[in-house]
C-alpha cells in the first residue's frame, strides 16, 4: 500500500490568504499558495520520499504523472517551480507494470513500487486534499480553475 498526504502550516494558509485573491486566482496563482511537504510513502517497504514545494502545483503534477503512464508514455517528470529542486523523474515498465521514482538533480532515493497502488493512492490522496483546501481556503469554492480540478 501507498500512502500519501501532505503538511502545511496555519501561518502558510493564513499568509497565502492575505496576499493572495482566492476568488480570482487562475491555474498559474493555484500554483503559488499551499506551500508545504507532500508525503509520498510505500508502506510495505517502509521508504518514501518528501517534496518541499506548493502542495496544490506538486498534487497536480503527481496527476499528470498518471495521465502521461495511462497514456502509453512510459516516461515523465515533476519538477517544483525553482525547476532544481524536487525533480523528480517518473519510469513505468509496460510488462511488469512497476514503477521507479527517482530525484535527478542529487540523487538522493530511488524508490520502486507498483503503478497501480500508486495510482488508487494518488485518486484517494487528490480528492481528499481538494477538500481539505476548500476547507483552508473557503473562497476557492467561488473560483472557476479551482472548480475545474474539482471536477476532473
Amino acid at each position: 500500500m501507498i500512502t500519501i498526504d501532505y503538511s502545511l502550516k496555519p501561518s502558510t494558509i493564513q499568509r497565502d490568504r492575505s496576499t493572495f485573491n482566492m476568488h480570482t486566482l487562475d491555474e498559474v496563482g493555484l500554483r503559488k499558495i499551499g506551500r508545504g511537504r507532500l508525503f509520498v510513502v510505500d508502506d510495505k517497504q517502509r521508504v518514501y520520499f518528501i517534496v518541499d514545494s506548493q502542495v496544490l502545483d506538486y498534487a497536480n503534477q503527481l496527476v499528470g504523472v498518471v495521465s502521461e503512464f495511462e497514456r502509453g508514455n512510459c516516461e515523465t517528470f515533476a519538477v517544483s517551480p525553482d525547476f532544481f529542486s524536487n525533480n523528480l523523474r517518473f519510469t513505468l515498465d509496460p510488462q511488469s507494470r512497476d514503477m521507479e521514482v527517482y530525484e535527478e538533480n542529487g540523487g538522493s532515493f530511488r524508490l520502486n513500487f507498483k503503478y497501480k497502488a500508486f495510482k488508487e493512492a494518488i485518486r484517494i490522496f487528490y480528492h481528499g486534499m481538494l477538500k481539505d483546501f476548500l476547507h483552508y481556503y473557503p473562497e476557492l469554492s467561488d473560483n472557476i480553475a479551482f472548480q475545474r480540478l474539482v471536477s476532473q
